[in-house]
């Protein structure tokens, strides 16, 4: 499983199978492209985004994994590489297998800087 250990709901179900992101007057974004409505799909993820247990998270997450993985709502054509560049002072990025944008817990370290700050 790539989505354990790490809270992507958002990234991944809820943007792009959650039923309600998409089906609303204002229309969804480019993530919710399947068009798939699943009641109980739907309820999985609400019940992930809502807790904060690590293993019913697991759990949650593998069986939104297998429903996904049996409904087949869409089928990527491709996935893009990740490739990131950071200088030696940027320290805090974890890479987690599916989103690699994920800045927040980022910091400088200066001292570990090529050229030090006057």
């Amino acid at each position: 499983m790539i989505f354990t250990g790490y809270n992507v709901t958002d990234q991944w179900f809820f943007y792009q199978w959650y039923s309600p992101n998409w089906d609303r007057q204002t229309g969804g974004d480019f993530n919710t492209c399947s068009f798939t409505k699943d009641p109980n799909f739907n309820g999985l993820v609400e019940k992930v985004r809502a807790t904060t247990d690590e293993t019913e998270k697991k759990n949650l997450y593998r069986d939104l994994q297998t429903m996904i993985h049996n409904q087949v709502p869409d089928i990527p054509i491709y996935v893009q590489p990740n490739i990131l560049g950071f200088a030696n002072r940027v320290q805090g990025y974890k890479y987690f297998g599916a989103i690699s944008v994920d800045f927040w817990r980022l910091w400088l370290d200066d001292s570990k800087a090529m050229v030090k700050p006057s």
